[in-house]
């Protein structure tokens, strides 16, 4: 006897709820050590600055994998997927590529206004930077084809 399609996508999904909200803990408990570690700094003032402004990319990465754990937990709990997988991924993308673009810009900019011009260049055009900006970007753009596609399902559902 086969398992309930419907069934199996809960359960997959509480699963994927448990390991998302695991890999939330693991990098928030990380931030934690690190923000303890900076009391041992020479100059306690000037490395919560740079850690402050090093890791403000890390705070939108963070809340894409937070909305993760969110929707698995929703559609663990029965919620329509065409409803939550176009929003997942449109919050998703739109915090991947902002903190992606923060890494490219927005951080060696703080950092050289915060710690002279001779502190990092204008941008960081880091590759993997670049890469999860696009990423986020096309995830967006796949959010409003899915909506899109949920719209004209719901629309053609309703003749038959």
């Amino acid at each position: 006897m086969k398992d309930d399609p419907k069934r199996s996508i809960q359960r997959n999904s509480r699963y994927l709820a448990w390991l998302a909200g695991l890999v939330f803990a693991v990098l928030v408990l990380g931030l934690g050590i690190e923000a303890m570690t900076i009391r041992l700094a020479d100059d306690p003032l000037a490395a919560t600055v740079f850690a402050l402004i090093y890791r403000l990319p890390f705070i939108f990465y963070l809340f894409a994998i937070w909305r993760l754990h969110k929707a698995f937990r929703l559609l663990a709990g029965g919620a329509i997927f065409d409803h939550v997988v176009p929003a997942l991924l449109r919050s998703i993308g739109i915090a991947l590529s902002t903190g992606a673009i923060t890494a490219i810009f927005v951080t060696p900019l703080l950092l050289r206004m915060s710690f002279g011009p001779y502190s990092g260049g204008l941008a960081n055009f880091d590759a993997a930077a670049i890469m999860l900006a696009i990423v986020g970007i096309m995830l967006t753009l796949l959010a409003g084809l899915l909506s899109q596609a949920a719209a004209i399902n719901a629309e053609l559902g309703e003749f038959f």
